[in-house]
């Protein structure tokens, strides 16, 4: 199975031989890779469209290792039935609503990867309260970024600067190339909406917002 560059980046920070839950599987993509290079013998595939769902079941019933499962979230799941949780494709917005209603699921994992498509800083703000950070990574695909995030829970706050609810602290403090690229991004974007802001001539006191956290960004380059 050849995945994309997220979808791979996601594949490859799953630890050798833990099992594995990818809820949101759509078509069942990243546990057959999982599975095809001996990182997982024990996956399960979850979604909670029934049609998707099926498309995964049709793709993946050639793997004795691999469990398709209908539900909601980590609903699907047993308690120790996985070390890991792969939740990608989603909004941070309904990730942290998944964590808060499986709690007893996720305090016994040893890690859970998260790929947010939006929400990220909201995703952030509330792992920093919960979680410690094992992994971020970013990824440029489709002319856009992703932003992948590895945590555990252990319950306890880590108090940061609330910059990094928005860049990848771990990323940034191993300075890699990619963060840089996605800062000046950020940065650009908020110069965007500025202009825009400017030409329709209201909400004067969100420049001055924006602007102030462009400075706080072009600090970290």
């Amino acid at each position: 199975m050849r995945l994309s560059n997220r979808l791979e980046t996601i594949a490859m920070m799953v630890s050798k031989n833990s099992k594995v839950a990818d809820i949101g599987t759509d078509h069942g993509q990243v546990p057959i890779f999982l599975s095809e290079n001996n990182i997982s013998n024990y996956i399960v595939c979850s979604d909670i469209s029934e049609p998707s769902l099926r498309k995964s079941e049709e793709i993946v019933k050639s793997f004795n290792n691999i469990y398709p499962r209908l539900g909601d979230g980590l609903n699907v799941l047993e308690k120790n039935e996985v070390d890991e949780v792969i939740i990608a494709g989603m909004g941070g917005h309904l990730i942290v609503k998944i964590l808060e209603e499986n709690l007893e699921i996720v305090r016994n994992l040893k890690s859970l990867i998260l790929q947010p498509m939006q929400g990220t800083e909201y995703l952030r703000e509330y792992l920093y309260e919960k979680y410690k950070f094992i992994d971020e990574k970013i990824v440029y695909e489709d002319s856009r970024y992703f932003e992948i995030i590895q945590v555990v829970y252990t319950g306890e706050k880590t108090s940061v600067d609330e910059i990094y609810f928005e860049i990848p602290k771990v990323s940034y403090d191993k300075k890699e190339k990619i963060c840089t690229e996605f800062i000046n991004h950020k940065i650009k974007k908020n110069k965007d909406i500025i202009e825009n802001i400017k030409k329709s001539k209201t909400e004067n006191n969100k420049i001055d917002f924006i602007k102030s956290k462009n400075d706080r960004l072009q600090r970290l380059l």
